[in-house]
């Protein structure tokens, strides 16, 4: 009896159909993801060609415009099971998602001297993307001096002006009147300016919009030039001061 059931055993168990596993446990191997990255490139330099009046002295080494490229890597699958994850890798599902940002940073400052009364410019980021030439004005005379902002304006190419924006300025209100800015003896005012044409507003999509700006320093190529009127009350009078820069190919930066 025995060898019969062992026989019957052998039978069904040769007729049983073969496990299957609900699903392969094969994944595809990981891919490396790509490795971000940060590049600083030199791209314009600005000197100080004239000024007008005449200015006692100027000094600085100069301003500099690098643009730095930021390359951002997003793993997709983060916070995925693994199995999950091993079925994504099969079908061949994008992993690593790369981006790249850009943006401009100034470097550098020049430095006007008209006795007791300083002028400071550079470029510096704005909220609003592009960068804006930074203006600062130290007061070392005995009376105040007062900026009109509705008539300070910058002259770019094929001599169009432009009125600018400056710090404490709603972007909403870029196209209103401003009010004149007095700086006191001894005190010195800490501001930028940027065309106010090229302020906009974009709304988003499925998120709020915002205020931009279009580059205007950055598309500059070397021989272009601007210039800043600069007009400043002291007291009864007022002197149209008038500041014109030129942009240059940047020497290499240090260590390069």
């Amino acid at each position: 009896m025995r060898p019969v059931l062992i026989a019957l055993a052998l039978l069904v168990t040769a007729c049983a159909p073969a496990y299957q596993p609900a699903y392969s446990s094969y994944s595809p191997p990981v891919p490396p993801p790509p490795t971000p990255s940060e590049e600083r490139t030199a791209v314009l330099a600005f000197r100080l060609v004239s000024t007008q009046p005449v200015a006692d002295t100027n000094t600085g080494r100069g301003i500099r415009l690098d643009r730095i490229q930021k390359t951002k890597v997003t793993d997709l699958y983060a916070g995925m099971t693994p199995y999950a994850q091993s079925l994504l890798a099969r079908s061949g599902s994008q992993r690593y998602l790369t981006t790249t940002s850009t943006t401009h940073i100034g470097d550098g400052t020049l430095a006007v001297l008209y006795g007791d009364l300083q002028f400071g410019f550079g470029m510096v980021p704005t909220d609003l993307g592009p960068v804006g030439l930074s203006l600062l004005v130290r007061n070392g005379t005995a009376r105040g001096v007062s900026l009109d902002w509705n008539a300070v304006t910058i002259i770019g190419k094929a001599s169009r002006a432009y009125p600018v924006i400056h710090r404490g300025v709603k972007f909403s209100d870029s196209a209103a009147p401003k009010a004149q800015t007095t700086v006191p003896p001894g005190a010195t005012l800490d501001d930028f300016v940027y065309p106010s044409e090229l302020v906009s507003f974009v709304s988003g999509y499925r998120s709020p919009g915002r205020w931009v700006g279009e580059r205007f320093f950055e598309t500059m190529t070397p021989g272009d030039r601007f210039t800043l009127y600069l007009p400043i009350r002291h007291g009864d009078s007022a002197i149209e001061y008038q500041f014109t820069l030129e942009a240059l190919t940047p020497a290499p930066r240090e260590g390069n």
